[in-house]
């Protein structure tokens, strides 16, 4: 099995350049910046090295994909409510989002404890057999992004472009760089408003 590589340390060249200091609104958008036109799908997967960050900021900036999807892919009309049925037994969100032009409609899985959060294709009421995961590893510190079967659990060929892969990756790096730096920040204080 091949899983393409990459490494976001400070030592290589970044596919994206974002100062830890930017604001989550200036962060919005990253994944859009990266073009699909060299033709790279994800294939078994895309995994990327992480340094510089720690795990609970990960997980947290991972956790925004779901509801904020905007802000490391270039959807549109993003709808996320609580899933009904079985899959709302399992803690499920209900999410539908435009894509490329086109309307996916989908059950989000999240389990910040692993590092995983699971997507699941619906049509209809029906949830489909295969599944993209995305997947914080512990050591080294690695953020994995794949298609498998729900089933077998096996890795399944994903046609999602690579380096819209790669730049959602980044923009989570980039999020969680972003929180620590502006919680280490002493000069940093919240703007109080009055009540």
């Amino acid at each position: 099995m091949f899983v393409a590589r990459s490494s976001l340390s400070r030592k290589t060249p970044r596919l994206l350049s974002v100062r830890c200091w930017k604001s989550g609104d200036e962060l919005a958008g990253l994944g859009r910046r990266v073009t699909t036109s060299s033709g790279e799908t994800a294939g078994l997967g895309v995994s990327v090295d992480v340094e510089d960050v720690g795990r609970t900021s990960l997980v947290k900036a991972m956790m925004n994909a779901i509801d904020m999807p905007e802000r490391f892919l270039p959807v549109t009309s993003v709808s996320v409510r609580a899933a009904i049925g079985h899959a709302a037994s399992e803690g499920a969100l209900w999410r539908r989002l435009v894509i490329d032009g086109t309307p996916m409609t989908e059950h989000v899985y999240a389990n910040p404890a692993a590092g995983e959060i699971r997507f699941v294709p619906v049509d209809g009421e029906q949830e489909g057999a295969l599944e993209v995961v995305n997947e914080l590893h512990r050591s080294p510190l690695r953020i994995e992004h794949y298609q498998r079967d729900r089933t077998t659990l096996q890795r399944v060929h994903w046609s999602a472009p690579r380096p819209r892969i790669v730049a959602a990756i980044e923009a989570t790096v980039q999020l969680a760089k972003a929180a620590e730096a502006e919680a280490a920040d002493t000069s940093f204080h919240k703007k109080e408003f009055p009540s």
